[in-house]
């Protein structure tokens, strides 16, 4: 499985979320090339209940591989890669979202908020 998931703009924070060695490991910085001095929070997903409706959540979607406003000079940026044997979706964005964007926020707020990580997005 990969999952990759970076959310951040002109201002306040950039996320960074992405899987290596079968944990989630997740970066909070201010600056997206600051990734390098960030020590990641590293979240366990075997068997992890929120982890699993999160990804159930991503294999049923039908998201665009891209969604933009081109009205917005400055805002907010995101990627997100997802590959299971099932599905391999990957799509961005530019100040614009998939109708439920909100609640995959929820979901991977869900898996990330007990490790103590701040909300994402």
């Amino acid at each position: 499985m990969e999952f990759s998931f970076f959310i951040g703009g002109y201002f306040g924070n950039h996320v960074e979320c992405i899987i290596r060695g079968g944990k989630l490991h997740c970066y909070i910085m201010d600056m997206s090339w600051m990734k390098r001095f960030v020590t990641p929070t590293i979240i366990p997903i075997k068997n992890n209940p929120d982890w699993k409706a999160l990804t159930a959540f991503l294999k049923a979607a039908k998201w665009q591989k891209e969604y933009f406003n081109r009205y917005v000079m400055d805002g907010t940026q995101w990627e997100l890669k997802f590959k299971d044997k099932d599905i391999k979706l990957r799509c961005n964005g530019s100040n614009a979202y998939p109708d439920n964007f909100e609640a995959f926020l929820r979901l991977l707020n869900a898996v990330t908020s007990k490790y103590g990580v701040a909300k994402i997005g």
